[in-house]
């Protein structure tokens, strides 16, 4: 009876040694930007069906992009994931939600089999670290760079004047802020500052809108610069305040 019993004991110690194994084997992250790739890919096309694409942009970040099999479509920049809740059992199926930012909305993904949910969530974790680092470093070299040509700007007596083209991205950002608009405002003042990169105002307003609208990486590179071509600014000061409070609520996988 007592070698039964302890049969009984060890098989079960075996067992949840096995499924303790099992859950941490399912929770690794991916190796590699492919396997990440990968993970995603195997639970949103078996179960939801949809039609997934990974591409970069210019800075090598990632963007996911899908399409419905009723036609509709959506995207996500992996800099924007500003949460990942754990996978948990909901209604029957295995779920994990996640937000974005700018964006209120509470996202999930509901799949049957939970090994698919636990790489799903695993590999968009990874691409979201990935992006992040890459978009953090291409901002310091970024602002490193810029350095150089705000000391140029800062010396010239006479400050060239607002082209007539970023003038009318001015005008543009302005109104569409006045319609709360904001994504269209700070596409406006972005395409500005592309264009004429020392515009103390554009970079000030833009890192306000940045911030607003939750994108505070870019609301604190924008500040930073503004503060680089105006550093004996009023408002100076205020400005790196601003800057401490966007860097305590960015979110760093």
């Amino acid at each position: 009876m007592r070698t039964r019993r302890c049969c009984l004991t060890l098989l079960v110690i075996l067992i949840l040694m096995g499924c303790a194994w099992r859950l941490q084997a399912e929770q690794r992250p991916p190796s590699d930007e492919t396997e990440a790739e990968k993970w995603v890919k195997e639970g949103l096309d078996a179960y939801a069906q949809r039609s997934l694409t990974f591409t970069k942009n210019e800075q090598g970040l990632v963007l996911v992009t899908w399409t419905n099999r009723d036609g509709k479509s959506g995207a996500l920049n992996m800099v924007l994931l500003k949460s990942m809740g754990p996978v948990q059992l909901e209604n029957g199926l295995w779920t994990v939600h996640y937000a974005i930012a700018g964006d209120k909305t509470d996202y999930w993904e509901r799949l049957g089999n939970r090994d698919h949910v636990e790489r799903y969530r695993e590999g968009l974790l990874f691409l979201a670290r990935d992006s992040q680092k890459r978009w953090d470093d291409l901002a310091a070299k970024s602002l490193e760079t810029f350095r150089a040509q705000a000391d140029t700007w800062r010396e010239l007596a006479a400050k060239p004047k607002l082209p007539d083209d970023v003038y009318a991205h001015k005008v543009l950002a302005e109104e569409a802020y006045r319609n709360k608009d904001l994504m269209k405002a700070l596409s406006e003042y972005q395409l500005g500052i592309k264009a004429f990169p020392t515009w103390p105002e554009g970079q000030f307003n833009a890192a306000l809108i940045a911030a607003e609208m939750e994108y505070y990486r870019v609301a604190v590179q924008r500040m930073k610069e503004y503060l680089l071509l105006a550093p004996d600014a009023p408002d100076a000061q205020a400005a790196k305040d601003k800057i401490i409070v966007w860097q305590d609520k960015i979110v760093t996988f």
